[in-house]
Parts: structure tokens; C-alpha cells; sequence
């Protein structure tokens, strides 16, 4: 500690002294001048450094009065309970106003030897009681520490810092600072009602503190952090605390926070080194009885200056920055129990005075509690990295924009476990991971929420297993990943893109087009276009995921799979895209984004130089042999998990190495949909209504010698002659000639098919067929529904029970005959095996007739009692009897019943039965 000078040099301001003699007043003029004198006529410059409470004393010296007198002189605050408040802790502004008055000191220089100078750096103050909060980053209320060699020397002027918790030693003398007075064993303290004079003598029993005991030396490790502390109270008082208290790495709060903690920690054998007193000292302050109201031990400093040093001494080695991994793991020795078990750590939450930690402070604590942290921990401080912090509220929140709901493919690649894992779900906990790191929100299913609603018990599987199976490297990865957005944003902003970007991107034509063009087939049919299950979904889904970055296990997607075999299909087309298609798409998705007025790659993901000297689990995008997968996959069609495990790798480093190389080999097939469709446009190309008009009409061109010229078949010219409604002249010879409204009349109002019209007229159905064609008679189309026996038409005059039987169905007429055959037997078992039917097709046949006719048309056989009509059934055998029904029936096939009875019997190894012919 810097010795104060001695008196500063004194100014007469009186016109009744001019020498500048200091008179000595008796008691009555002490009176009169503490009641009438409005400025002193002395005046006592203020030491550097001194507290107001010395300078009072000294005044009052000067004087030869009291401190309170002077105190009055001054036209400070009134006496309350008969005690002046103690000024060295602040001043009002009354009461600066007033000292510049009577005694010319400034308010600067009045508040700068007060303990408002160190407000809200080392001590916080109560202004409304004018004393020091204890509790709050150790701030002492009252009394002062002292040298007695520097109060020898400086003539009984006490420093301010003496009043400091901090100060425990003096650096000038190398000796630790007294705390009590040798006489009275209290603290010192200016007291301003009392009868002495002497600065150097204690104000309660009036005992010279020069004269005690020769004070105790400190130790090098003592005066030490001595210096370090009164270079930072330097730097506050020259105003500029903040910024040196950054730069030394650490601040007063620190101090305080982390010697509170240290306290509640320590135990007494971890003072050994700094003396016996200062572990006694210390035991003494463990045993002693907390006040009521109080905190816990460590909330109010220590009273014994040794046991202060020791603490400061032992909190700089913990918060230094040239502290590095030793002052972390002697963090982390206390943190832990004394047995080696893990204990509460306050800096869990790090809520609390722990918030109020300077970041490299933060930092240290968070690095040394890593090991100790749950995993869900680690990733929301970050604290594998050197760069560890409390989470920022919004930090997180922002970042959401730049992130997909899949992990990039190239980082993926590099941070899956070399074992291989699910890759879907990998990529979608490492994106919810992201959100976590730096996260307030500690539930990881409500960080996951806001990209993954989907995701429940996977995430924590994932945490504990795949994610930090490779160690530290993929929690460092995510830290470094989630830092780098944090500092330099994407440059995809994906939540735009989800918001603007639809499931709509690709229509069948635009898929026929771009894999024509391509020379690919496309590969959907007709039943996996009306499902909705083919390449063109895949495509869809392809599209979506590179513009979108979506995971299609989500299903609130509208394209996610709707099962593994969903998925397993689209990977299979994933590996299909050819190289040029790749492409092709890829051009696709730009064209989107520039109609959505979206100025942003396709891809992008972050830099390689965001982790620097970071050994990852798994393997870099480009250290693979692309020619050689381009061949084995593109070329020689081998499956790409195939490929994988040849090149001992994983199938998604295949798959993104396929996805990186657009320019890869292809071949297209000298024949498919492509080589049609292609061939098909050039004939549009050529084939135009000019060209038919002056080949075809004008030099009269048969579609022969056209196909010669051309080269196009004379179906695709006839075709495309048709849809450019172009009339074709008719051929020279005419084979066969339909007269229209004949064939219209017969077609259309009589509903007869192809076959029957042919038959009639002695020709060919294909000949009807084309007649139907070219005078442009609406066709039925083709199957079942055009079948002669759908369409059949029976008279009027016909019973319904025959009509609802015959027409609209198949083989109505067959289910009549059988049922007249049937009716001439005893049970339905005889009438199968006389007719050589299977009992089940016969029964099934009158049941149909039954739902027909929508009435019972038989008794079933029963115990002794034959099958036999009802009157319904009875009325129908009648009614086919008639003879106008028995024009329309057709003639019963018997040796086709006969052949089939016959066959059944040789099945069943019998002989066929003799029943009657019926």
C-alpha cells in the first residue's frame, strides 16, 4: 500500500490573520464559529487516495476541534441519534454543493474520497440508508483495515482503499493489513462525535495504533495478488474499469461470485498452505452462527484480512486467464465431493449471481463442469469448445431460419458414426442438436417442436448413443456449426422457403419431357400413375427435399412416405437418376426458385473451416474415387449399397457423390419411350398442314410414298394428319364400302357390337371398326361393356322376370335354360351330376337368377320332400315356353354339357351316372 503524504500545505483565507497563523480559539469561539462562519478561513487540501472520513480528522486537527464541529462548519447532515452518518461511504449533493462553499472542495473531489467511487464495480451501495449492501459482491459497511508504518508516514491519513474488502495487504512494507485495534480488539473506524484528535490513535479507546505489535509479513503469493487487485482498482479509479477488468480477463464481480462459492466449497485443509491462523480463521468462519434472516455461508465477507488474501489469492488462480486447463481442473476438483462423487453444481443453471459472470469467467466454469454435464448440457453451453457461454435468449430462435430439417448431406457424411446408423433420423436429431446449442429451453422435445414435431424418444436415443458415439468430435462439430450461423447467417434461408415453396413442382408432362429429353425412360404405367406411386412421385419428392431441405419421415409433409416400402422405393429411385437427369432436374428447381423470386443457391451448407483441427467420425465428401463409383453404379449397374460396402464406405457417401457429379457417363438406350417420343416430335416437326396441302392434296402423295420419303410409319402420319385436322384422301381401291347412316342406325340406336354388324354384311370387324373411324361415329369403349350380350335389347312383349335376366349381363339366357333343366329333378346334387356341372357353379347360377327376378323361383329339396317351383318359378317356366320366347332363346349346347359332365367324371374317377336327359 502507497504511504499517503504527509499535511498538505494550508491556506488563510481571513483578513484578520495575513501571516497565515494558525490561532488556537477557545471553547466560545469553537462555538460561534461552528454556528455563525459560512466559509472557514482555513482551507486542507484532500491527499490523493484519502477517504473523507481522514480528511474530516485531519480538518478537525487543523482546527484543533472536534470532528463534529467541523462536520457542522461544513453544513453537512444534522446529527441524528448522536451520531453524524458516516460520510466515507457517499455524500448527497446538498451536501457536496455545501462543501464547495464553505471549504472549496469539488463535488468530483468529494465523491472520489467516498466509497461511491467504486459503486456497481466493487461494492453496491443503499442510498436511501447511505451504507453498503454486504451481501452483494462483498462490500464492506463500515470500519477500515490499516498499516501502522504507512499511518506513521503519511501522519494519521487513512487511505480509502483501506475500507475495501479487497485490501489485505500492504505492498509497501510487504506486510498484511491489521483488522482490529490492539487495545479494544474492534474495528477502526472514524468516529465524528469524538473528544481525541490523533488520525494515528483508535477512535474507541483512544490507543495509538502506531504502537502495536509489528504486523504480520505476507507471503509472495499474497502481495502478489495484492498487486494484481490495486491495478484493477487503479483502472476504476481512473474510470475505466470495464474496459481493463475485459482485458485482464476478469472483473470485481467475478471476484466476489466465484469467493462466495469458494467459500461454501472449500474445506479448511485447503488453506494449509497460506498458514495455521488462516485455517483457523477459516474454521472459525464455518462454525460461526449465521445471523437470522441471513444467507448461507460465503454470502457476507470474512471479517480476518489473512483469511480475505488467502481467498483472493486461491479465486485469481480459478479466474486468470493465464489460468488454462490447470485453474479448470482445479475447478473441477471442487466441483466434484471430496469422496469422488458428483455433487449439485451451482453453475448447472448458472442463474443467479452466476449470470452475472464475465464471459471468459463463464467460460472457465462451463469448460470445467463439461465432463460432469448431462449430454443435453454440453450442447446448450457449448462447452466442449473454448468459446463456452450461457445460452442468449433469440440466439437460437433466429438460427431456425438457416436450417433444414435434414443435416446437410456433406456434413453428415463427416459426422455419422463410422458403425453406420438410421441416416434419416440422424440428420434430423443433429438439425434439432443445432437448435439446442445455445438454447435457453432445455426440454429437448420442445426445441424439436418448432422443426421435428414428428421426433419423440428418438432424440434421446440418439443423444445418448449415435451422437456421442464418436465422442467430443460431434458435440464440438455442433458448437462450431451453431457458432458460425450465429455470426455469419446461411445463405439459404429455408423458413422462407418452406413458407413458398409447394408439393406442385413437377406436372407428368414437364417428368415426360425433362426424361425424353434426357433419353431416360420414365418408367410409370397406367396403374402406378392412377395410384400415384411412380417415378413421377419420386420426382416430386426429390425436387421438394433439394429445394426445402424437408424430411420426409414428417408427416405433416404432404409427399412423406407412407411406409418403409414408400421409402425404400424412393431410394431405389434416387439411385436410378442417371447423371443427365440429375442435371436436368437441378435446372428444374433453379427455374422455382427464380419464379418465386428467390435470389439463393439450390445448395448450400456450411464451410469445412468452421471446425478447424476437428478429426471427425466419419469421412470427408471428396476422399472417395468418384470415376470408380460412377462406373460401378452408373455404368455397371451395381446397387449402391453394394458399392458401399466394396469401398467400405456408407451408402449415403455413395448417394452424395451420384448427387455432386451431374457430368458423370451415360448412355441412352438405342430404344424405349424416348427414341418414340423423339421421333414422334421430329415427325410434328416436319408433318405440317403446309406439307400435307402441297405433297399430299397438291401433287397427290399416297401415305405410301410419304413414309418412303420421310421415313415416318404411315400410322404416325395418319396420326398426326388427324391432329392437326387434316383430311386424308381416301385410298385408291376401296375394299369394302359401309353405308354410314346404315352403320350409325345399327351401332348406336340398335347397340350392336363390331362382330354381329361384320357377320351380316360379310366382312371383318377391323373393316367396321375403321368404317366407324372415318365417318366419325362415336365409339363405345372397348371390353366388356361393348360385349353383344351387355348390350342385348329383348322386346317388350318379353316378361320382366326374363328381362331383368337376360339384359345388362352375361350368359342371362344360359342361368334361364339351366334353371328349366334343373326343375325336371328331385334335388339340385342329381340335376349337377346329370348335366356334368359342379353343384356349387349350378346353385351359385340360380341364386344370381333369383336376385334377378328379386324373388324366390324354387322350393329347395328337403327330408323326403323334391325341389319344385313356386309360383313365381311356375309363371317364369311358362313364360319360357312361349313361342315368341322360344325364338329369342338360344339353342341349348347338350354336347357341351355332355363333354362337360363326361370330363367332371373322369376328374372324380367315376362313371357318369344315367339320369334322365331332361
Amino acid at each position: 500500500m502507497t504511504p499517503l503524504p504527509r499535511l498538505a500545505a494550508l491556506s488563510w483565507s481571513s483578513p484578520c490573520n495575513p501571516d497565515g497563523c494558525a490561532a488556537s480559539p477557545g471553547k466560545a469561539a469553537r462555538s460561534r464559529l461552528a454556528e455563525q462562519v459560512r466559509t472557514l478561513p482555513l482551507r486542507l487540501e484532500p491527499v490523493a487516495g484519502e477517504s473523507f472520513g481522514s480528511w474530516l480528522q485531519a480538518y478537525g486537527r487543523l482546527l484543533n476541534v472536534r470532528v463534529s464541529t467541523v462536520v457542522k462548519a461544513l453544513g453537512l447532515r444534522e446529527v441524528i441519534r448522536g451520531e453524524f452518518p458516516d460520510f466515507s461511504i457517499a455524500l448527497s449533493p446538498t451536501e457536496t454543493e455545501r462543501l464547495e462553499e464553505t471549504c472549496g472542495v469539488s463535488a468530483d473531489q468529494a465523491h472520489s474520497m467516498t466509497l461511491r467511487l467504486y459503486d456497481g464495480q466493487l461494492l453496491v451501495m443503499n442510498h436511501a440508508a447511505r451504507g453498503v449492501r454486504p451481501r452483494r459482491l462483498w462490500g464492506r459497511c463500515r470500519g477500515s483495515r490499516y498499516c501502522p508504518q504507512c499511518l506513521d508516514e503519511a501522519d494519521g491519513r487513512w487511505p480509502l482503499r483501506w475500507r475495501l474488502t479487497w485490501s489485505f495487504a500492504c505492498t509497501t512494507h510487504g506486510v498484511l493489513l491489521e483488522d482490529r485495534c490492539p487495545g479494544c480488539l474492534r474495528t477502526p473506524y472514524v468516529r465524528t462525535g469524538a473528544k481525541h484528535r490523533a488520525g494515528t490513535s483508535c477512535s474507541l479507546c483512544r490507543l495509538d495504533l502506531r504502537d502495536a505489535a509489528a504486523p504480520e509479513a505476507a507471503s509472495v503469493t499474497l502481495l502478489m495478488a495484492q498487486r494484481r487487485i490495486n491495478s484493477l482498482l487503479d483502472s476504476v479509479e481512473c474510470g475505466d474499469g470495464h474496459s481493463v477488468g475485459q482485458l485482464a480477463g476478469f472483473t470485481f464481480v467475478d471476484l466476489a461470485s466465484v469467493a462466495k462459492w469458494l467459500v461454501r466449497t472449500s474445506v479448511p485443509a485447503d488453506f494449509e498452505s497460506f498458514g495455521l491462523h488462516v485455517v483457523n480463521a477459516f474454521q472459525a468462519e464455518r462454525d460461526r452462527p449465521h445471523e437470522v434472516g441471513a444467507e448461507r455461508l460465503g454470502s457476507m465477507p470474512p471479517d480476518n484480512g489473512p483469511l480475505v488474501g488467502a481467498i483472493t489469492t486461491r479465486v485469481l488462480d480459478l479466474i486468470s486467464p493465464d489460468g488454462g486447463e490447470s485453474a479448470e481442473e482445479q475447478i473441477r476438483v471442487l466441483l466434484r465431493r471430496r469422496d469422488g462423487s458428483r455433487q449439485r453444481m451451482p453453475p448447472a443453471g448458472l442463474s443467479g449471481h452466476w449470470a452475472e459472470l464475465s464471459p471468459p469467467v463463464q467460460r472457465r466454469f462451463l469448460r470445467a463442469l463439461d465432463p460432469d454435464l448431462a449430454h443435453i448440457d454440453r450442447i446448450r453451453f457449448r462447452s466442449t469448445l473454448p468459446t463456452a457461454a450461457l445460452p442468449q435468449p433469440g440466439l437460437a430462435e433466429a438460427r431456425t431460419r438457416w436450417l433444414p430439417q435434414l443435416l446437410w448431406p456433406d456434413w453428415s457424411i463427416r459426422l455419422m458414426p463410422a458403425a453406420g446408423c438410421d441416416s434419416e433420423r440422424f440428420r434430423a436429431a443433429a438439425i434439432v442438436f443445432l437448435l439446442t446449442s445455445g438454447n435457453p429451453e432445455r426440454n429437448i422435445l420442445n426445441v424439436a417442436e418448432v422443426l421435428h414435431p414428428h421426433l419423440q424418444w428418438q432424440l434421446t436415443r440418439y443423444l445418448s448413443t449415435e451422437v456421442t458415439s464418436g465422442g467430443d468430435t460431434i458435440l464440438r462439430a455442433i458448437g462450431n456449426i451453431s457458432e458460425y450461423l450465429d455470426q455469419h447467417d446461411g445463405r439459404i434461408d429455408y423458413h422462407r422457403r418452406r413458407a413458398v415453396v409447394g408439393t406442385d413442382l413437377l406436372s407428368e408432362d414437364q417428368w415426360r419431357s425433362l426424361c425424353f429429353d434426357t433419353g431416360i425412360h420414365p418408367g410409370d404405367t397406367a396403374k402406378t400413375r392412377e395410384q400415384g406411386s411412380g417415378r413421377h412421385l419420386q420426382a416430386r419428392r426429390y425436387l421438394h427435399q433439394l429445394l426445402t431441405g424437408a424430411d420426409l419421415n414428417d408427416p405433416g409433409n404432404a409427399l412423406s412416405w407412407r411406409g418403409s416400402p414408400d421409402r425404400a422405393q424412393y431410394l431405389a429411385f434416387v439411385d436410378w437418376l442417371a447423371p443427365p437427369l440429375r442435371r436436368t432436374l437441378a435446372d428444374h428447381a433453379i427455374r422455382i426458385l427464380r419464379e418465386l423470386g428467390i435470389d439463393e443457391p439450390l445448395t448450400w451448407s456450411p464451410p469445412t473451416d468452421c471446425c478447424p483441427a476437428l478429426r471427425r467420425p466419419g469421412r470427408e465428401p471428396d476422399d472417395i474415387d468418384r470415376q470408380q463409383v460412377l462406373k460401378l453404379v452408373v455404368t455397371d449397374k451395381t446397387p449402391v449399397g453394394a458399392v458401399a460396402e466394396r469401398m467400405a464406405t456408407t451408402a449415403d457417401h455413395i448417394r452424395l457423390v451420384l448427387e455432386l457429379d451431374t457430368d458423370g457417363p451415360w448412355t441412352p438406350a438405342p430404344r424405349g419411350p424416348h427414341v418414340a417420343w423423339r421421333r414422334r416430335q421430329q415427325a410434328r416437326e416436319l408433318l405440317t398442314t403446309d406439307f400435307f396441302e402441297r405433297e399430299h392434296v397438291g401433287l397427290r402423295k399416297r401415305l405410301r410414298q410419304l413414309e418412303q420419303e420421310t421415313g415416318f410409319p404411315r400410322g404416325l402420319i395418319s396420326e398426326i394428319a388427324a391432329e392437326i385436322g387434316v383430311e386424308l384422301l381416301p385410298p385408291w381401291k376401296t375394299a369394302f364400302t359401309i353405308d354410314p347412316h346404315w352403320l350409325r342406325d345399327q351401332y348406336v340406336d340398335q347397340r350392336r357390337s363390331h362382330e354381329d354388324i361384320a357377320a351380316e354384311l360379310g366382312t371383318s370387324a377391323e373393316t367396321v371398326r375403321r368404317s366407324l373411324i372415318r365417318h366419325k361415329i362415336p365409339r363405345r369403349p372397348p371390353g366388356i361393356a361393348s360385349h353383344t350380350q351387355m348390350i342385348a335389347v329383348v322386346p317388350g312383349s318379353v316378361p320382366d322376370d326374363i328381362r331383368r335376366a337376360v339384359e345388362g349381363g352375361l350368359a342371362g339366357w344360359q342361368r334361364l335354360q339351366r334353371f328349366q333343366a334343373v326343375m325336371r329333378y328331385a334335388t339340385i346334387d342329381a340335376a349337377a351330376e346329370d348335366l356334368g356341372l359342379f353343384q356349387s357353379a349350378l346353385v351359385t347360377q340360380l341364386r344370381r337368377l333369383e336376385r334377378d327376378a328379386g324373388a324366390q323361383l324354387f322350393h329347395r329339396a328337403a327330408r323326403g320332400k323334391a325341389m319344385r317351383p313356386t309360383a313365381r318359378g311356375r309363371a317364369l317356366l311358362s313364360a319360357l315356353d312361349l313361342p315368341e320366347v322360344q325364338a329369342l332363346t338360344p339353342p341349348l349346347d347338350r354336347p357341351a354339357l355332355e363333354a362337360i359332365r363326361l370330363h367332371r367324371a373322369a376328374v372324380m374317377g367315376a362313371q357318369p351316372s344315367a339320369g334322365s336327359s331332361g
